[in-house]
């Protein structure tokens, strides 16, 4: 098998859909199709198994593609040791983050950093806090950036840190809050729990739901054409025209979300994962 074969195997590991992992290949379904039964004939064994709904990989297939994957982990490190040898900062560097931290802040601080090191490919993934700290704990990523408080085995080092407001386009009081049309967006069960505890040590009416979304930009939308107020944290706002109340707990302190950067002994050893943990972390 040679590095397309690789390439096909990994895609259709991550969409279980040939349809899509043909789109994404850029290549007809036909011809994908036909690269498939190639790769079957090579080993002898069928590698996967066609449904309504996509594709299932066989026990074969499953094996297949955690050799592949160690194939690409071992030239990864091949490469990576080659640079490290040789003085330059280049090589893969594998990123875990927040998906609230890679919309709001993540592209400039990739612009700044790839400035300074233009030879460090960037292999991102995004996810919820909580998945991104396994992938680092299972060193699937060298570095994690995860917003709210998980305690990895590794280092972990705080990023920033940012405020919660109720956020609305007009302005409103405390005590009206129970009796407002709120809107929800999905998080992580970090974020999630803080806030429902918030409200619980303050109101003993639920909070009055009128919609719930799935993202946080779409919330904050939602709020801009005046459908409701929500609870977002610092990192989301940019717009100054809508008001912004600051919450507190019983003892009259700010609220605060803080994002970790977080990474195991490993990323020790890789100069373009040190490299990016001063860029972060130096003032």
């Amino acid at each position: 098998m040679d590095e397309r074969d690789y390439e096909i195997l990994l895609e259709l590991y991550k969409t279980k859909n040939i349809s899509k992992a043909a789109d994404n290949l850029y290549v007809s379904q036909p011809s994908l199709t036909y690269r498939i039964k190639q790769i079957e004939k090579k080993i002898n064994y069928p590698i996967i198994i066609r449904g309504v709904k996509g594709i299932d990989f066989t026990n074969e297939g499953e094996r297949l593609i955690t050799y592949v994957l160690q194939q690409r982990q071992h030239y990864e490190e091949f490469i990576t040791s080659l640079q490290q040898n040789s003085g330059e900062i280049g090589g893969t560097l594998k990123l875990g983050v927040s998906g609230m931290y890679a919309r709001y802040a993540l592209p400039a601080v990739l612009a700044e950093f790839h400035q300074l090191y233009p030879q460090v490919e960037i292999d991102l993934v995004t996810g919820w806090s909580n998945e991104v700290n396994k992938m680092v704990l299972n060193e699937q990523v060298h570095i994690g950036i995860v917003r709210g408080d998980y305690n990895p085995t590794g280092q972990r080092l705080l990023l920033r840190r940012d405020q919660l407001y109720i956020v609305s386009r007009e302005l409103i009081t405390f005590e009206a809050l129970p009796h407002l049309p709120a809107i929800l967006y999905a998080t992580d069960i970090s974020l999630k729990a803080t806030i429902e505890q918030w409200w619980k040590e303050n109101f003993r009416k639920p909070q009055k739901v009128s919609i719930r979304t799935d993202r946080s930009e779409t919330c904050l939308e939602m709020v801009k054409s005046a459908l409701g107020y929500a609870i977002l944290p610092e990192i989301c706002l940019t717009d100054t025209e809508l008001y912004h109340v600051p919450l507190h707990d019983k003892a009259g302190n700010p609220i605060y979300r803080d994002t970790w950067l977080t990474y195991t002994a490993h990323a020790n050893h890789l100069k373009q994962a040190t490299k990016f943990v001063e860029f972060l972390t130096t003032p």
